[in-house]
């Protein structure tokens, strides 16, 4: 009876946490495709909302991105794709769930299509109902955590690649 117990609690374990990753990876995949379709109303309403009041508000940031993406086109550069990987292992920090989760975005321009590989850090303050994330960038743990304490230590940013060149 105990070993049947333990399997079911298992398996509701894993089945949670694939759950959790599923929704974690559609909602990244929701904040990429409001970008790609230049719904920067919608695209903010994904950043943590630290971040968000750092920012200036939510109608703040989606006018800066708004104007930093019309500069970028402005250049010959626009961003043509962007792919997200499985999440990490999740982790309990305060009432928060938080991962990380692999992104890669295409740029197009004049000398062809370069891909950058960049991570971001996936906050849930329901229980993985709702994702809010922050883009590592070029900065690591110790430096994130300087502006959002509340992040795990646990959380694993990997170093940042260069980007690559995919076409001419």
């Amino acid at each position: 009876m105990t070993r049947y117990l333990v399997t079911i609690l298992c398996l509701f374990v894993a089945l949670t946490s694939y759950g959790q990753a599923e929704a974690v990876k559609q909602q990244a995949e929701q904040m990429g495709n409001a970008l790609l379709k230049k719904d920067y109303k919608t695209f903010v309403t994904f950043s943590y909302p630290a971040i968000l009041k750092q920012m200036g508000g939510a109608d703040q940031m989606a006018a800066n991105i708004q104007q930093q993406m019309s500069t970028m086109e402005g250049q010959g550069a626009k961003v043509v794709g962007l792919t997200y990987g499985t999440p990490s292992p999740f982790v309990k920090a305060g009432s928060e769930l938080q991962c990380t989760i692999p992104q890669e975005m295409v740029v197009q321009m004049a000398q062809g299509k370069i891909a950058s590989k960049s991570t971001l850090i996936a906050i849930s303050p329901d229980q993985g109902k709702r994702w809010y994330f922050v883009d590592a960038g070029e900065r690591d743990l110790a430096t994130i955590r300087k502006s959002l304490s509340n992040i795990s230590k646990s959380l694993v940013i990997p170093k940042p690649e260069p980007p690559k060149m995919l076409s001419r």
